[in-house]
């Protein structure tokens, strides 16, 4: 024995100061060829052997030879928490430590991983373990820190299908007071309402003498009563039998007033339950608050909102039960707002089995709507009604009217299975069965949206009667405000049917809650700018593109608001995004390019944008008549700093693009008045500087020409030009007409050969009128102004 010791001794000498394990473990195996069932040597030898599976058979030699002793036991337990983790190994080796007599220390230690375990693994044993314990009465602070964990565990909800009867004999035992009296009281009521269904247990825990002065015990209760009604969408027994002894004296505190509020919903009353949210703190919002008031926005089809409520909340749930119910109601509003692919997604992360019948069946209806196979789902609705209106709805995508019809009964009172035979008939032009069935769908469900808009459909394109189109159409967006197919249809035909006010307000007030559809901004900009909201219409362009940048029209609006604001740099940057988007719209953008350049003072620019709008097409309007103004205004400026030679051949290279265009267009008013234009500012030029050149070969160009030079008192001109258009084409009565009236001005008397070329009435009339003038004494200027309006 003196020996064995000397040799332990060496072997822990070995350990803690050199780290020799392979002596320390040659000690003890010298100690066990002697002793062969030393516990002292076999606990170190387990020590020695770490991780191997020696060790763990090692450990338990030593405890079948000491069994009492807790030496072996903490090292097989160490042995399993460090490298072969296993909970129903660890929570035996615990009890039985617990029975052991070891120090308040280590039955501490004991007590917090027993717990812990039953925490991580909803591991029922571990509360036997802690009552086992309690049982045998432990000193004062060990019984109060293991009732603690006992409690928690009871209130963590882990307990199983099992015999409850020593946990509920032990609370029932215990004095209510002190520190753990809100916990005992709960984990009490817990088992009570496993027992026995909720009105019965309700009748039971109601007569406890505690339950009225218990406050908190109360507030939980409003709680467990709410969880009831998010989970099983009813409270099961009669709550206002309950309410008031139930919130009395707590009526301000969170859950009194969450159950309120779930009273409102189970009473329909959805809008007053929804109040609730007035109350939650969002930032530290409970996993149930977050799914009631989810509930609360489908209910009362703010499917949008509650889309957008879902996906922040996901973030922060804890639970799993309420990870899955806030998944199923943002799938559901996807589904609402027929976002299929969406719907898809998030309802596929939702385990199956989470899923009623009706979350099955509009998963699988998105499916088929996103043209995807849904054979998987509806095979599990093979028992239900949800079957045969899937297999319908494949038929209608698939286009098979006929067959849609053979499969559906037609006297069926199902509103669903009614607006499908409705789609049938339209599509095969039996449009008065399909009203027929319309009619049954809407008064089978009134408040379905699609029946509404296909009626809508019906009375427009069948019947066409605006009025009740009107009326249709309205009531289904009504029914579904987020529907975005409705939305658009709405706004199609308030466009259509001339509603300017009833559109703008519609695509206003959808775009408070429908965000990310392009075209509502894009539409509310058009409709302000007929309100000439320019300001407003920008910032509504803005946000079009925002959601879409790739929206070209959205780009060219924008353009043409910034245009007609002066914001010419930004019209221009608009500009140039809208080629990129569509070159089809080249030319005219660069014309517009070219006109912002001019405004801006940029001539050489601007030129360049317009001669490559003519290099594509010589014929471009806007770029001949843009270029042509871009000269003039060249010109302008050359005169305000005396560069007479410059300014005239600007004005006569505006003078040349306008000849050319002529040819092709001579009853282009504006091309003619621009040509006018060129023609006076040269002529107004200093006499060094006052000659142009033009070329006519075409006599009723010439003509008008004339024409446009007598009304700027040019007469000189004007004779040239009825002289040369006269003698291109003799006959040309209007061009000797000219001739002579000319003649008359510069000779100061009246011609009888202008009365013999007087054919036309109106040009007689004119003469005439000139006569007079020149008889009543006029001046001779006067009578030519006269007959110069009557002759043009």
């Amino acid at each position: 024995m003196a020996a064995s010791k000397l040799l332990l001794q060496q072997a822990r000498q070995l350990i803690n100061n050199d780290n020799n394990y392979k002596g320390a473990q040659v000690c003890c195996n010298k100690v066990l060829l002697k002793e062969k069932d030393n516990y002292l040597a076999l606990v170190v030898l387990g020590k020695i052997l770490g991780n191997s599976v020696e060790a763990c058979l090692v450990f338990k030699k030593a405890i079948a030879c000491e069994p009492k002793k807790s030496l072996a036991w903490l090292g097989l337990a160490r042995y399993y928490e460090q490298y072969r983790y296993s909970v129903q190994e660890l929570l035996t080796i615990y009890n039985e430590l617990l029975k052991l007599d070891i120090d308040n220390k280590k039955a501490l230690d004991v007590i917090n991983k027993v717990a812990k375990i039953g925490y991580r693994f909803n591991n029922v044993k571990s509360i036997h373990i802690l009552l086992n314990y309690l049982g045998n009465v432990p000193s004062v602070k060990i019984y109060i820190v293991g009732k603690y964990q006992l409690l928690k565990l009871l209130r963590a909800n882990i307990l199983r299908n099992t015999d409850d009867a020593s946990i509920e004999n032990y609370l029932s035992q215990e004095k209510l007071n002190g520190p753990l009296y809100d916990l005992i009281c709960i984990s009490l009521a817990k088992i009570v309402l496993r027992k026995n269904n909720i009105a019965k247990a309700f009748e039971e825990i109601t007569k406890w003498p505690f339950f009225s002065p218990n406050g908190v015990f109360r507030n939980w209760l409003c709680k467990y009563l709410c969880s009831n009604l998010i989970k099983f969408d009813s409270f099961e027994l009669d709550i206002q039998k309950y309410k008031t002894v139930l919130t009395q004296g707590i009526e301000n505190s969170k859950y009194s007033n969450l159950l309120n509020s779930m009273i409102s919903y189970d009473l329909k009353l959805y809008s007053d339950a929804y109040n609730y949210k007035r109350v939650i703190n969002f930032d530290d919002i409970e996993d149930i608050e977050a799914v009631f008031i989810i509930k609360c926005l489908y209910m009362l089809k703010h499917w949008v909102t509650a889309e957008k409520l879902a996906i922040k909340l996901l973030i922060t749930a804890k639970d799993t039960y309420y990870t899955n119910e806030l998944r199923k109601f943002l799938f559901l509003s996807y589904a609402e707002q027929k976002k299929w692919s969406q719907a898809i997604r998030v309802g596929t992360e939702i385990p199956l089995r989470c899923l009623d019948f009706y979350g099955v069946y509009v998963l699988a209806k998105s499916y088929i709507e996103n043209e995807e196979d849904a054979d998987h789902l509806i095979e599990h609705l093979q028992m239900t009604e949800y079957y045969r209106q899937l297999k319908a709805l494949i038929l209608l995508k698939q286009e098979k009217y006929d067959e849609v019809l053979k499969i559906l009964d037609k006297n069926t009172k199902d509103p669903v299975e009614s607006l499908y035979i409705a789609r049938s008939y339209w599509h095969l032009n039996e449009f008065e069965l399909c009203n027929i069935y319309l009619i049954r769908a809407a008064i089978y469900n009134p408040n379905d949206a699609d029946t509404y808009y296909y009626r809508a459909i019906y009375y427009q394109d069948f019947k066409h009667n605006a009025k009740l189109t009107k009326i249709c159409f309205e009531k289904a967006h009504r029914l579904n405000t987020a529907d975005i197919n409705i939305i658009k249809t709405l706004s199609d035909f308030y466009k259509k049917e001339g509603y300017k006010t009833e559109n703008f307000m519609l695509l206003k007030s959808v775009s408070h809650y429908v965000v990310d559809q392009s075209w509502i901004y894009y539409r509310i900009g058009l409709c302000c700018l007929d309100y000439d909201q320019w300001e407003s219409a920008i910032e509504y362009f803005l946000k079009a593109i925002k959601y879409n940048d790739q929206d070209a029209d959205a780009y060219e609006s924008l353009a043409e608001a910034y245009y007609s604001l002066g914001y010419l740099k930004k019209s221009h940057e608009s500009y140039l995004k809208l080629i990129k988007l569509n070159p089809q719209k080249n030319l005219y953008c660069l014309t517009r390019i070219g006109q912002i350049q001019t405004l801006l003072n940029k001539f050489d620019e601007a030129i360049i944008a317009f001669e490559q709008v003519l290099r594509f097409d010589p014929d471009y309007l806007l770029a001949i008549i843009g270029i042509t103004e871009t000269w003039m205004k060249l010109a302008n400026t050359q005169v305000s700093r005396k560069f007479y030679h410059l300014a005239r051949s600007a004005a006569q290279t505006a003078i040349n693009y306008l000849i050319t265009a002529l040819y092709g267009r001579n009853k282009v008013i504006a091309l003619w008045t621009l040509l006018g234009n060129a023609i006076i500012f040269i002529t107004k030029l200093p006499d060094d500087y006052c000659f142009f050149e033009i070329r006519f070969d075409n006599s009723v160009d010439l003509g008008n020409l004339g024409i446009l030079y007598i009304k700027s008192n040019m007469y000189k001109l004007a004779y040239f030009c009825f002289w040369r258009g006269r003698s291109i084409l003799p006959p040309r009565l209007e061009m000797r007409i000219g001739r002579k009236l000319v003649e008359e001005i510069f000779e100061e008397e009246e011609s009888a050969d202008l009365f013999r070329y007087s054919c036309p009435p109106d040009l007689g009339i004119g003469y005439e009128q000139w006569v007079t003038k020149i008889l009543l004494h006029q001046t001779l200027k006067s009578g030519h102004e006269c007959y110069s309006r009557s002759f043009s």
